[in-house]
C-alpha cells in the first residue's frame, strides 16, 4: 500500500484529525459530489477518489472515457477459482490507476437469494463459502496495488423491490451463517478498507444506522478498522447514522451530515469525540491510499497502459466462466460424438441465429455497468473466426425481446455549453459558442458530477449538450425515433424536429429519467441521415442524462422464427444465442419472471426441430427457465461476458479453448421451486427470509426438489474421475485423473452432511473445492481446506464429507467423517 506510517495504525491519524477543526471534521465526513471526498488544503489532505465497480473501472465519467469490460460477477463466480478473481482485480487496478482512483466500489458479495433478483448478476454465488472464497482473493489482490476495496451491500440486500425501504426479516442466526458470512470471512482474512452500507432495512433498522450491525458486530466482534460508507443516497439520518457508526455520507454534498450533524453537536446529541472518530476513519483511509497528498483532482484517460493485455484476460475468463450444461450427439442415427467442438469444413454454413446474436449482452446494468473499449458480438466474434477458412456465417434474428426502444448503437459527438444562472429561465442557446467537444461511442449517456471536470466553466447542474450522429439504416420503413433524459430534449433528423422529450417521470436513469417519448418517421435504406438531440440537464439533480433509441420495422413475430427456422433447415450446424439484456437485468427493478423475454422459446423449439445440429447459447447473468433443455445438442450459459464475449465464444465452440465454468447458482425446473419463492417479494415493507439456512442447493436437497441443473454442474470437453478420497479434520484429498483424450479442467467439490439433522438444518452444504488444469490421461493430487470460521458456524457434531462434480446428492460419494462446529 502507498502512504506514510498512517497506513498501519491510527494514531496518526488521530493526531491529524486534532488538529482539524470540528467544521473541518464534519466537512470530511461527506463527499464533495458525487465520486470525491471533500480536501482539507490547509492540512494537506487531498480528496480521495472513488470509482463505481466491479467489473471494470467507471471511473469519473461514464461518456467519453472507455473501460475494458470484464464478465459478470456471476461468471467470476462460475469459474470457482480464486486465482481468477485476484487476475480481475489485478487488471482493475492497472484501470484505477488510469483513471486516478483510489477507491473501488467492489466486490459485491450478496448472494443470490432469488433467481428473479435485479443484481443476482452482479454476485458471485448462492452459497457463502465459494463467495467468501473470491472476494478474499479479490480484496487482496486489489489491495496489493495501492486500491482499497469496497465491500458491498451490507448486507442481506437480495432484492431491487423497493430497494430503498424493504426490510429484510432475518432470524439472527441465519443472518451470521449465511448472510453475514462472507462478509466476516473477508473482513477477518483480506481486512477490505472500506465496507458500504446497504440501502434496505434489517429487521426494521437502516442498514446505514443499524448499530448492532456496525458497531457491536462490525467494529467489536470482527475488529474492524476500515471505513463505513452510505451506498448513494442511502444515508436515512444524522444522529441514528453517526452514533452507529457510518463514517461517511456519499454522494456529496451532504444531505444528512454537513449542517444537520453540525447543529447535532451543538445540541448535544452527538459529542465531538464521535465526530473526531468518523473523520479519523476518514483521514486514515486517505492515508492508506495515498491521498495526504493534499491534491485534489486529476483528469482521466482512457485505458492505455497494457490494454491488449486487459482485454486478452476478459476473454480468458469469460471462456473460463462458460459452463457446458449440455453436450450430446446432434442425432441418435448419426455420429455418436457429441457436436462440442464444432467440426466446420470449408464452405460449409454456419448459422448464427437469435436476438443477443448481433447484439450480445456483456454486461447488465446499473452501477456496474461502463462504457466499454470495443464489444464483440457473438455473430461477430464466429465471422471474424470461420469467415478467413471459408465458412459462411449468416443471421436472423429470429425474434425480438425490447421492452423499449433500443439504443441508438453508433458514435456520437458531444458540444458542450454553459447554461448561465440569468438563462436559466429561458434555457440554453444552442447558437452559443461550444465550450467543450467530445466523442462517445453511442446511447445512452449518462453524467454523474462535473461533466467535465477540467473545463472550469462548465459547472454541473448548468449545462447543455448538442448530440449529433450519423444514423444509416439497413431497412426501408417507418423507424420509430425515441427520447427519454434527466431534464429536457428534442431529436430532430435532418433539421426537422421528430421527437419532444416527455416531462412524466419514468425509471430511466435509476429513477430519475423521463419516460420515453416517441416519433415515427419514413426512412430509406442505404440513406444516411444526421440525427441531433439537444439535451438541457435537470437543475437540482443528482445526474444527468440523455437516451436515444431507434426502433427499426420488422417483419412480424411468426414471419421472424420463420425465416430464422428456413435459414437453420438450411445450415450445417446453428448456434442460437438468446438471453436477457441490461434492460431485464438490472440495479432498480427485479425481473417479473425467470423466462426468457419475448418469444425465445418458440424461437430454440422451431430452430431445433429445422436442424438438431443446434448449440443454444444462454446469454444471460441469472437462472432461465429452459422447458426446451433436452431438445438442442449442446447447451452453454455464457454469462454476460465481458466485451470480448464474442471471441470467447468462437474459441470455447472451435475448440481452441474450453468451457471452463461450473454453475455457482441452482438452477431450477420452475421459479416456483426455489426456497425464497414462498416469500417474495413481501408485503408491508418487509420481506421475510423464511427459507432460513436452506438457500440454493441447500434447499433442493433437502427437500428433494430436483432442479433444472444443480450448483456446481458443468461439463468438459475431456471426462474426469477421482479416487482413494480421504478427509480429515480440515481439509479432504483425492486423486484426479483425466480420462479423456485431451487437456481439461477438473473443478472436484467438497459438501458436508450432518449425520444427525437438527430441525431448519441443510441435509447438505458446499464446503469448497479445487480447480486444476490435466493433461489427458494425466492424474493430480487435490486437496479442498475447509476453513476455521466456517467450521465453527457449523452446529457441533459429525458430518460426513462428500466428494463430486455437483450438488447432486445421487453423484457424490462420501469419502470420511469429521467432526465441527463450535
Amino acid at each position: 500500500m502507498t502512504g506514510d506510517d498512517l497506513t498501519t495504525t491510527g494514531d496518526g491519524a488521530a493526531e491529524l484529525v486534532a488538529k482539524l477543526t470540528l467544521d473541518e471534521q464534519i466537512l470530511l465526513l461527506s463527499g464533495r459530489d458525487f465520486w470525491h471526498t471533500n480536501p482539507v488544503e490547509r492540512l494537506a489532505i487531498g480528496a480521495v477518489h472513488l470509482s463505481d465497480g466491479p467489473v471494470g473501472v467507471r471511473g469519473e465519467r461514464t461518456v467519453g472515457t472507455t473501460s475494458v469490460s470484464f464478465p459478470c460477477g456471476a461468471a467470476i463466480g462460475a469459474t470457482f477459482d480464486p486465482q481468477a478473481a485476484a487476475a480481475l482485480a489485478d487488471a482493475l487496478a492497472d484501470e484505477c490507476a488510469d483513471k486516478h482512483v483510489h477507491v473501488l466500489l467492489g466486490p459485491t458479495i450478496n448472494l443470490q437469494r432469488h433467481p428473479i433478483g435485479g443484481r443476482h448478476f452482479e454476485c458471485y454465488s448462492e452459497d457463502p463459502v465459494l463467495t467468501a472464497e473470491l472476494a478474499v482473493a479479490y480484496v487482496t489482490a486489489l489491495q496489493a496495488r495501492g486500491v482499497a476495496a469496497t465491500v458491498k451491500h451490507y448486507v442481506a440486500n437480495d432484492t431491487e423491490f423497493q430497494r430503498h425501504t424493504i426490510s429484510s426479516e432475518v432470524d439472527e442466526r441465519v443472518l451470521e451463517l449465511c448472510y453475514l458470512a462472507p462478509f466476516e470471512d473477508t473482513i477477518r482474512r483480506a481486512a477490505p478498507l472500506a465496507i458500504m452500507a446497504s440501502y434496505n432495512r434489517i429487521n426494521g433498522t437502516y442498514a446505514a444506522e443499524h448499530a448492532h450491525l456496525l458497531e457491536e458486530v462490525l467494529r467489536q466482534r470482527w475488529g474492524y478498522d476500515g471505513l463505513v460508507m452510505s451506498d448513494w443516497f442511502g444515508t436515512q439520518s444524522t444522529e441514528p447514522s453517526a452514533l452507529a457508526g457510518l463514517d461517511l455520507e456519499m454522494p456529496g454534498p451532504a444531505v444528512h451530515y454537513g449542517a444537520r450533524l453540525a447543529e447535532a453537536v451543538e445540541r448535544g446529541d452527538v459529542s465531538r469525540a464521535v465526530v473526531a472518530e468518523r473523520a479519523r476513519r476518514v483521514v486514515q483511509l486517505a492515508a492508506r491510499v495515498g491521498a495526504l497528498d493534499g491534491q485534489g483532482h486529476f483528469a482521466e484517460r482512457r485505458p492505455r497502459r497494457n490494454l491488449g493485455e486487459r482485454r486478452e484476460l476478459a476473454r480468458q475468463l469469460a471462456a473460463q466462466s462458460f459452463v457446458l450444461l449440455r453436450n450430446e450427439p446432434p442425432s441418435p442415427d448419426g455420429d455418436a460424438s457429441p457436436i462440442l467442438p464444432l467440426d466446420l469444413r470449408p464452405g460449409a454454413l454456419l448459422a448464427v441465429i437469435g436476438p443477443n446474436a448481433a447484439t450480445t449482452t456483456a454486461q447488465g446494468g446499473g452501477s456496474a455497468r461502463v462504457l466499454p473499449v470495443r464489444t464483440l458480438s457473438v455473430r461477430d466474434g464466429l465471422r471474424e473466426l470461420y469467415g478467413p477458412v471459408g465458412v459462411d456465417v449468416a443471421h436472423e434474428i429470429g425474434c425480438v425481446t425490447w421492452a423499449e426502444t433500443p439504443d441508438l448503437d453508433v458514435p456520437v459527438h458531444l458540444e458542450y455549453f454553459v447554461l448561465a444562472a440569468e438563462d436559466a429561465e429561458q434555457g440554453v442557446s444552442f447558437d452559443g459558442p461550444v465550450v467543450h467537444e467530445e466523442d462517445s461511442p453511442g446511447s445512452p449517456l449518462l453524467w454523474m458530477g462535473d461533466p467535465i471536470p477540467s473545463v472550469a466553466e462548465l459547472r454541473y447542474g448548468a449545462f447543455a449538450v448538442r448530440c449529433t450522429a450519423d444514423f444509416t439504416p439497413e431497412l426501408s420503413g417507418t423507424y420509430e425515433l425515441s427520447l427519454a433524459q434527466v431534464g429536457s430534449a428534442r431529436l430532430l433528423l435532418d433539421g426537422r424536429v421528430v421527437v419532444e422529450g416527455s416531462r412524466e417521470q419514468g425509471k430511466r436513469f435509476y429513477g430519475f429519467g423521463s419516460e420515453e417519448a416517441s416519433g415515427r418517421i419514413e426512412l430509406e435504406a442505404g440513406t444516411t441521415y444526421q440525427v441531433v438531440a439537444e439535451y438541457e440537464v435537470a437543475t437540482g439533480s443528482p445526474l444527468a442524462g440523455l437516451f436515444i433509441g431507434v426502433r427499426p420495422p420488422l417483419p412480424s413475430e411468426d414471419d421472424l422464427i420463420a425465416r430464422a427456422a428456413e435459414l437453420a433447415g438450411r445450415a450445417d450446424t446453428v448456434v442460437c444465442v438468446v438471453g436477457t439484456t441490461a434492460e431485464w437485468e438490472t440495479e432498480g427493478h427485479d425481473r417479473a419472471t425467470m423466462d426468457l423475454p419475448g418469444r425465445q422459446d418458440d424461437l430454440v423449439r422451431a430452430v431445433v426441430a429445422a436442424n438438431p445440429r443446434t448449440v443454444v447459447l444462454v446469454n444471460a447473468g441469472s437462472p432461465v427457465t429452459m422447458d426446451w433443455a433436452e431438445l438442442p445438442a449442446a447447451t452453454i450459459q455464457i454469462w454476460f461476458g465481458g466485451e470480448t464475449i464474442g471471441r470467447a465464444v468462437a474459441d470455447v465452440l472451435s475448440g481452441a479453448d474450453e468451457p471452463g465454468g461450473r454453475l455457482p447458482h441452482t438452477i431450477p425446473v420452475r421459479l416456483e421451486d426455489t426456497p425464497a419463492f414462498p416469500y417474495y417479494p413481501g408485503a408491508d415493507g418487509r420481506t421475510v427470509y423464511g427459507e432460513g439456512l436452506l438457500v440454493g442447493h441447500r434447499h433442493y436437497a433437502t427437500k428433494a426438489v430436483l432442479p433444472r441443473y444443480w450448483f456446481g454442474h458443468g461439463l468438459s470437453y475431456t471426462t474426469f474421475s477421482f479416487a482413494d478420497g480421504r478427509a480429515e479434520a480440515v481439509r479432504a484429498t483425492a486423486t484426479v485423473t483425466n480420462t479423456g483424450d485431451r487437456q481439461g479442467t477438473a473443478v472436484l467439490q467438497a459438501y458436508l452432511a450432518p449425520q444427525e439433522r437438527a430441525d431448519g438444518e441443510p441435509a447438505l452444504q458446499f464446503a469448497g473445492s479445487a480447480r486444476h488444469t490435466i493433461a489427458a490421461s494425466d492424474s493430480l493430487a487435490a486437496e479442498i481446506g475447509f476453513g476455521e470460521a466456517q467450521l465453527a458456524r457449523l452446529r457441533p457434531g459429525a458430518y460426513d464429507v462428500l466428494l463430486g462434480w455437483s450438488a447432486e446428492p445421487a453423484g457424490l460419494t462420501t469419502v470420511g467423517t469429521i467432526t465441527a462446529g463450535a
